[in-house]
């Protein structure tokens, strides 16, 4: 789950940095549509450590434990279906090499097993990608939550952009830290998410 969020929201940051980098830089191509901003406007810019949001955001950890206990059942069940499987093909193996079957049993058997096979592996891709959708609902999910937090959180605060970084770079490399109000974020989230 870490890296797929990683992805996700190193993504998101590149997206918001593009949309601030067309919106607020590019005075060379400004349209007599688009207001200008009074040219004693101050531009307040904020950032949140999105890593830090995930790791300490309880609906995140939430859904990462729920996904990580439906992972362990799913693993669980897959082991007993091929530990089954390999003591049907072993009790084959073992039939065959005795002599203890007939070759068209064997042949026979043999076909069954291939096709328990293929079926394995097609169930193993299910799962995976029932495990990956559900990631993706749930990184959406969380992304949704604190988009809309963000919106109502900035109403009060008026900041022209709020930017997401990560641990490992994003738009903002070094930035001041009372710029910084991840701490403050994540602690309207969990308010707002044990609310409900």
């Amino acid at each position: 789950m870490k890296k797929g969020a990683l992805i996700f929201y190193i993504a998101i940051s590149a997206a918001v940095l593009g949309l601030y980098i067309l919106f607020f830089v590019s005075k060379g191509s400004e349209s007599n549509n688009v207001a200008a901003a009074p040219a004693n406007a101050k531009a307040v810019v904020a950032y949140v450590n999105i890593d830090t949001i995930i790791a300490k955001y309880d609906m995140a950890t939430d859904l990462n434990k729920t996904l990580q206990d439906k992972t362990k059942k799913l693993e669980a069940e897959f082991g007993s279906r091929v530990q089954n499987f390999q003591r049907e093909a072993y009790d084959f193996q073992d039939k065959a090499q005795k002599g203890l079957i007939t070759r068209s049993q064997a042949e026979e058997l043999q076909g069954k097993l291939q096709q328990k096979q293929q079926n394995l592996s097609q169930q193993e891709n299910q799962y995976r990608m029932q495990l990956a959708e559900e990631q993706q609902v749930a990184l959406r999910n969380i992304h949704a939550k604190i988009v809309e937090f963000l919106k109502e959180y900035n109403k009060t605060k008026g900041y022209s952009v709020i930017i997401s970084t990560t641990l490992y770079g994003g738009p903002v490399l070094i930035g001041n830290q009372a710029l910084d109000i991840t701490n403050d974020v994540i602690k309207g989230l969990n308010d707002k998410y044990t609310s409900k």
